[in-house]
């Protein structure tokens, strides 16, 4: 499903999390065997040593449409999955056909992103259907 969007209109878009990136690596150390990987989160800029990956988990925007003179406005939610992300979950889906749906999560949110997403959401509100009295 694409996002509403009417031409000419303008779609504020926040970001409420952003997924957090991770390096993952085989191990060669004492602690673990070879075929283990290991995972830590990767910076820009940080190292990434030969044949890793970096994968990023999913992130989590709130768009809407202002409502004005009567047309109604509208506020919708979206998952931002990276691409290797979506490649798991249609592998997961074509392996067991009794499996109908599958949700997608995004980490855990901090509470500093919580707040922020109430306030995003009054603000969309607000403005895609007007203010509560």
């Amino acid at each position: 499903m694409t996002p509403r969007r009417e031409k000419g209109t303008e779609v504020p878009r926040e970001r409420i999390h952003h997924g957090t990136q991770y390096v993952f690596t085989k191990s060669y150390n004492d602690h673990l065997p070879p075929s283990d990987v290991v995972g830590r989160p990767y910076r820009p800029g940080d190292d990434i040593p030969e044949g890793s990956t970096i994968t990023e988990e999913p992130s989590f925007d709130v768009s809407w449409r202002k409502g004005d003179d009567g047309d109604g406005g509208w506020v919708q939610f979206s998952i931002d999955l990276p691409r290797d992300k979506w490649f798991e979950a249609i592998k997961e889906l074509e392996a067991d056909e009794s499996v109908v749906s599958r949700a997608i999560y995004t980490e855990t949110l901090t509470r500093d992103e919580l707040n922020k997403a109430i306030r995003v959401l009054r603000r969309a509100r607000d403005q895609a259907f007007g203010a509560d009295e």
